[in-house]
């Protein structure tokens, strides 16, 4: 009669989500609320896609263009005959080419018949007739471009448009974490489909700081280098960095927010971005997100949405209103409410001061300025073709020593010839985790509100 070994198979459950792309959605049913907004992000990077980059420093340069119109504003107005010689607040303004159509604010429209920097000359078009210096196109009017006027015969090109792409600099960042369990831990197993699966109980805790971590960074992080203990070390721009450097609308509060100043938040955001099918999300405090609902009662409607994440289904209860025609989609992030955190009290509200931050996101994908599909106002980074990490988002290892729950056996690690294999004679074993990627985040057509005292 032989002696076998009776302990079950277990298979560690962590390990086994957090070592596949998009793992947060994976999370969100075991671990805390601020899995949840890692999961939006994940959905909006579907398939684990993203920028990848090979730079050793760990540097990314993202290629943007912002919108170019043709658009001035009048300093002075000369006549000139039948025509009038504009001249603009910017000297050097070249956005206007021969033969197109002016118009100001108030529907003036005239030929622009030469360009030079910052004036151009315009000839009488179809509305008004006669172009007259004191009564169209006046001082401070703001003028725009409609399309090009060609002649009805033998009409030749005009000249090019040129603009610009626009280039920024983000990094990307190894964040590491690590639980050492003892023998005398206990650890937590349940059976799916015919296998074992367990995790400890620390072990979830040291996840769940790594995730909070996370968020805290995707809202906080300044972006660029540092030297350290181990020399240099890169930071990501998180969304807040990138509304204020991007020249989004970031406002700093002395009081709490008004109606009148969200509803002007939200104009501005769809003035941005005017589009028909609108995409944009609120996530801030519940300070904030109690504000919001003071001022509109009985109007505030749930909907659920269901995102699938490598290939599974992922429910986000979401708050939705339309507000002057504008509809925005509401998630409470319960990490600005962290009274650990951010234990400052308001001299404003008597509440927890971080808890009345919100930001307005716009999620519409942009178009990629390279060529290629459109990509996702918050797009993950990182070494996706590294021969090293096999392009992994996540690598989470465990590290055996004496005992621990392990690949294969609930008692240690690896077997060989019938033996329980170790890494260490200590009398545990390690956990540990660790990303080496980023966040670009497209902030300039987004708001972050906050307040300041």
């Amino acid at each position: 009669m032989s002696v076998q070994n009776q302990n079950p198979q277990y298979s560690p459950l962590i390990s086994t989500i957090v070592n596949n792309r998009n793992w947060a959605s994976g999370m969100a049913a075991l671990g805390r609320g601020f899995y949840k907004p890692l999961a939006l992000i994940d959905a909006l990077n579907p398939s684990g896609v993203y920028f990848t980059i090979e730079s050793p420093d760990g540097s990314a340069r993202f290629a943007f263009q912002a919108r170019q119109e043709p658009v001035a504003t009048v300093a002075s107005v000369t006549q000139s005959g039948a025509n009038l010689i504009l001249t603009f607040t910017d000297p050097n303004y070249t956005g206007f080419r021969q033969k197109f159509i002016m118009r100001d604010n108030v529907g003036n429209t005239g030929y622009i018949s030469s360009v030079a920097p910052g004036t151009v000359t315009l000839m009488p078009a179809t509305y008004p007739s006669a172009l007259v210096s004191t009564s169209h196109f006046l001082v401070g009017s703001s003028v725009s471009a409609l399309s090009q006027a060609a002649g009805n015969q033998n009409s030749v090109g005009v000249e090019n448009v040129y603009r610009t792409n626009s280039y920024r600099t983000n990094w990307s960042a190894i964040r590491r974490n690590s639980h050492t369990v003892s023998s005398r831990d206990k650890f937590v197993s349940y059976k799916f489909d015919e296998t074992f699966y367990s995790w400890v109980t620390g072990e979830m805790d040291m996840l769940n700081d790594f995730a909070k971590g996370k968020m805290y960074d995707i809202i906080y992080s300044e972006p660029g280098q540092a030297q350290g203990l181990e020399g240099t070390f890169n930071r990501f721009e998180g969304v807040k960095a990138a509304i204020r450097n991007q020249n989004g609308r970031y406002i700093p509060m002395a009081t709490a927010f008004t109606q009148a100043e969200f509803e002007s938040d939200l104009d501005w955001i769809a003035t941005n971005d005017p589009a028909q099918f609108q995409n944009y999300m609120f996530y801030g405090g519940r300070a904030a997100w109690a504000r919001v609902c003071s001022f509109y009662q009985t109007n505030i409607t749930f909907t659920q949405s269901t995102r699938v994440v490598n290939g599974n289904s992922v429910n986000f209860d979401i708050m939705e209103t339309t507000i002057k025609g504008i509809t925005i989609k509401y998630m409470v992030g319960g990490i600005f409410d962290d009274k650990v955190l951010f234990p400052i009290i308001s001299t404003v509200t008597g509440g927890y001061q971080e808890s009345m931050t919100y930001f307005l996101l716009n999620l519409n994908p942009l178009p990629d300025v390279n060529g290629g599909p459109a990509i996702p106002v918050i797009r993950k980074f990182g070494f996706n073709h590294s021969m090293v990490t096999g392009g992994s988002e996540t690598l989470y290892r465990y590290i055996p020593g004496m005992v621990g729950p392990g690949m294969g056996d609930s008692t240690g690690g690896g077997m060989m010839n019938g033996y329980q294999m170790t890494a260490s004679p200590v009398m545990g074993a390690s956990f540990q985790i660790a990303e080496d990627h980023g966040f670009d985040i497209q902030g300039d057509a987004c708001v972050c509100r906050f307040l300041i005292a």
